[in-house]
């Protein structure tokens, strides 16, 4: 589970009516509930433990784009996988466009007030990752571009041009 609360931001101009995106420091807070044990060999859950840990929490950098739910129903079928699928969709696209790799920077998604769709650095205090990102965020052929023809492209997630849900292959980082 992870939270997090904006603390200051940068607006990028020009947007779609009914979107907003941003960068700037956010407040991230981790906690962790509980694990499962899998089978090493079908992958099937064995065991289940919760478990009570005190959170993580931590100032990090941060890109993000809120957006009103009526504007996004128009492009995604599926609201709720569609929002999770392109968070994690940027995720896997951003090292072409900055030095990075995909354990260096986390994403989350919220449905809180707006839809948010939120990357951020992993490392306390930031790395730099996202205010670079930033950068690339909304030129042409730019990150989120590359993240929609990800999950456009994909012969799994795309069929007859309408996008039906994220695979494996397309949206994981690992």
């Amino acid at each position: 589970c992870i939270q997090t609360n904006t603390k200051s931001i940068s607006v990028s101009p020009g947007l779609a009516f009914g979107c907003i995106a941003g960068s700037g420091v956010v407040n991230v807070k981790k906690t962790v509930h509980g694990y499962t044990k899998l089978s090493l060999v079908n992958r099937t859950e064995l065991s289940r433990t919760e478990i009570s840990v005190p959170p993580m929490e931590y100032d990090t950098n941060a890109v993000w784009i809120d957006a009103e739910a009526s504007v996004l129903n128009e492009v995604m079928t599926d609201f709720d996988a569609g929002v999770h699928a392109l968070s994690h969709a940027i995720v896997a696209v951003a090292p072409l466009f900055v030095p990075c790799t995909s354990s260096d920077i986390d994403c989350d998604h919220s449905r809180i007030g707006c839809t948010r769709v939120l990357l951020f650095d992993v490392r306390a205090g930031g790395a730099g990752t996202s205010a670079q990102l930033w950068k690339h965020f909304f030129k042409p052929s730019g990150v989120l571009d590359a993240a929609i023809d990800l999950l456009s492209e994909c012969p799994s997630c795309c069929q007859m041009g309408s996008y039906q849900g994220g695979c494996p292959g397309c949206i994981q980082s690992i």
